[in-house]
Order: C-alpha cells, then sequence, then structure tokens
C-alpha cells in the first residue's frame, strides 16, 4: 500500500526541501562496564567509537575492551527495557512500565491517525501539534523550502536563538566537520521547558544542489546549570538527494512524567519516521522510548 506524500506533519520542515525520506542507520548501544546496565544515550557513542568527518569510526578510549564485550552482549541478547523490532531497528517493544508509560503518552498527545502508511500495526501519522498544546515552548524554528529557479534549498529562521547556545552548537558543528565559512546557513530548533528552563536543541545544516545534500546536523540538551549534552550527531557529508543514507532528527517537546522530564524528538530515515524519548536522570539522560510512527 502506498498513501503517496503525507499530510502534514512535524517532519514537513524537512519534507518540504526533500519530499523524500531517510535511509536509517544502525545504532549501538554500550554497557557500563561496572554493572553491565544499558548506558545513557549521553558519552555512550563518543566512549565506545570514535567518529570522523568521512563517517569511518575506530574503537576508542580506556573502556575498549568492555565496549566490545558490550557490542557482543547487546547483538547476543535483549536489552532489558526494549524488544526489537525485525523489520526496523528503530522501533523496540516497552518490556517495563516506564517505558510503556511514556508509550502511552506519546501516542495520546502526539499521534495522529492510526495505523498509518505501511505500518507498523500499532504506528500513527506524526501531524503538528498546535503550540499551545505543548509543555514546552518553541523558542526558535526553521523552515526549509526548495528553490527550483535556483535548484536549491533554502532555509529560514525564526524566533530567538540564545548567543551561548548558537555558541555551543556551532562549536559541536566543526567539531562535526560543518566549515566555519558556512556558519551563517545553520538554522536552529529550540523546545524550552516552562518549568525548569531546560531546552531539547538542534542546529541543522542543509544544503541541495543537484543530486547532492550536503548535511550536518546536532542535537542536544541544555539544561540549567549543566554543560550542553549532545545526543545525537550527522557529521558533515555529503548523501544524495532522492536516497539519502542518513538519519536527521527533529526537536518535539519536553513534559514531566512520574517525576522525571522527557525529551521528545524525531528520527527521520528514508521512509521511516519515528519517536524518541530520553528522560532525565541523576544527571544523566537515559533512552525512555523510541517507536511509534510510520513507515512507507
Amino acid at each position: 500500500m502506498n498513501l503517496g506524500a503525507p499530510g502534514p506533519s512535524l517532519l514537513g520542515t524537512w519534507e518540504r526541501t526533500n519530499p523524500k525520506n531517510r535511509h536509517p542507520s544502525l545504532a549501538a548501544f554500550c554497557l557500563s562496564s561496572e554493572d553491565w546496565r544499558p548506558r545513557s544515550i549521553s558519552g555512550c557513542e563518543d566512549v565506545c567509537w570514535g567518529s570522523n568527518p568521512a563517517g569511518a569510526r575506530s574503537m576508542t578510549g580506556s573502556n575498549g575492551k568492555y565496549c566490545v564485550l558490550a557490542l557482543i552482549f547487546c547483538f547476543s541478547f535483549s536489552i532489558p527495557s526494549f524488544s526489537q523490532n525485525s523489520r526496523d531497528p528503530h522501533r523496540f517493544s516497552c518490556s517495563n512500565t516506564e517505558c510503556r508509560v511514556v508509550r502511552n503518552f506519546i501516542k495520546v498527545h502526539f499521534c495522529g491517525a492510526s495505523p498509518f502508511g505501511n505500518g507498523p500495526k500499532d504506528g500513527c501519522d506524526i501531524p503538528v501539534p498546535k503550540a499551545n498544546a505543548l509543555s514546552a515552548t518553541v523558542t526558535a524554528d526553521f523552515n526549509c523550502d526548495w528553490e527550483a529557479r535556483n535548484s536549491a534549498s533554502q532555509c529560514k529562521q525564526s524566533g530567538e536563538v540564545p548567543l551561548e547556545v548558537r555558541s555551543k552548537l556551532l562549536e559541536q558543528m566543526h567539531l562535526a566537520g560543518l566549515p566555519n565559512t558556512v556558519d551563517q546557513q545553520v538554522v536552529f530548533a529550540i523546545r524550552t521547558s516552562k518549568t525548569t528552563g531546560a531546552r531539547i536543541v538542534l542546529a541543522n545544516y542543509d544544503h541541495a544542489t543537484g543530486d547532492d545534500l550536503w548535511l550536518c546536523e546536532i542535537l542536544a540538551i541544555t539544561a540549567v546549570n549543566q554543560p550542553l549534552s549532545v545526543l545525537k550527531k550527522v557529521v558533515y557529508q555529503k548523501t544524495d538527494f532522492e536516497v539519502p543514507t542518513l538519519t536527521t532528527w527533529f526537536p518535539v517537546d519536553i513534559f514531566n512524567l512520574s517525576g522525571h522530564e522527557v525529551f521528545l524528538f524525531l528520527g527521520d530515515a528514508y521512509e521511516k519516521h519515528w519517536f524518541e524519548a530520553v528522560e532525565a536522570k541523576n544527571g544523566e539522560y537515559e533512552t525512555a522510548f523510541t517507536g511509534l510512527g510510520y513507515y512507507l
């Protein structure tokens, strides 16, 4: 079944630039060498793997031997809170109450028609929520359009981007390989908690010309009196405009469940769209849920 182009959605910011979607990149989970529990997202990838702008990865850090064992463990056994969907590596079935609470909240407040597209059966469309329905404030946003006359994408910034947030994100973009000569073309999306002032922030660079698409992204969390915590990173690289081979991200909301602050964002891969959520616990950010959405 092919429903054609989806209606207005949270993914519209990207889909207006490239109506095609993105291909998933497999994620790896690290385990703590102390107790063999799943590590939080924050810092996991940087400890176990080192990335260069060309996308090559190599084992780094003193925890290398533990990460090797961790990867073997993860691919051999199920992760305690999730069981993986064989068709889509970005969707996991909840296996504890905490995960189900987050999943149910997302489905009630952020899902549209269900099921949608070609699945999954419990998936859903991802409509644009009304700003006054969000728990967080939309501090900054951007919109990208394709200009046929110039055969290139153009992105426009709206809202306010605090200088310190901009500086920290650009620093991370440069570490990911983005040339500083294109800093003025970087756009930002920011969702700010109305209660704690914490932010989930995205710095995005995309430039499409002809069949080529150049991308770089940083998705991060900033909390009061806390350093920037990078959740997701797309190193500066070229991909195919029609069938991108990258996963990109977009912040959605921040809300409180069971005394924990939850940061919600979207994953966007080729013909696959899904929600991911992380929780703030003891100064770290742990995966709370990944799934729903749809694929084509």
